[in-house]
């Protein structure tokens, strides 16, 4: 396991890899109406679209994970469900941590645990989640985090 800080826009940083995943937390209801998910929606609105289409048709989605194609094939955008609603309506710190971790625990059955993920600093903008809380989080999984800081 390890954290990777890197300074600038994620979005704009990564370069087309053979295989990247970009990790994302967001809401069971539907909507990247805001922060690193809004970001996501305006580049990627076919993603967007299967993720609001994989909320509707799912209800038990809060502690999972799902991994949807970006818009030109050439990163998997993993979801993590670690709040039933955001942007004033999200849970508290306490649950989306918990949820976290079991969203953690789904998407090990999906990548290998060893994988490179680029990410920003989850949790911490919309959910008010203190970053440092959702880095004790992060520490108990192998994956390799590059966490992008603007």
């Amino acid at each position: 396991m390890s954290i990777n800080y890197i300074k600038g826009d994620l979005l704009k940083l990564l370069k087309s890899p053979i295989q990247k995943y970009i990790l994302h937390s967001c809401n069971c209801l539907g909507s990247w109406g805001g922060g690193f998910a809004y970001q996501l929606s305006n580049r990627y609105p076919q993603a967007r679209q299967a993720y609001e289409r994989y909320c509707s048709d799912n209800t038990n989605t809060l502690g999972t994970a799902i991994l949807i194609p970006s818009d030109d094939h050439k990163y998997q955008i993993i979801c993590l469900f670690t709040s039933m609603g955001g942007g004033g309506l999200q849970d508290s710190p306490n649950e989306i941590l918990k949820n976290t971790e079991k969203a953690l625990n789904h998407l090990k059955t999906k990548i290998d645990e060893d994988s490179e993920i680029h990410m920003p600093m989850i949790n911490s903008g919309i959910f008010r989640t203190p970053w440092e809380d959702t880095t004790n989080i992060l520490q108990k999984f192998n994956y390799k985090y590059n966490v992008y800081v603007l």
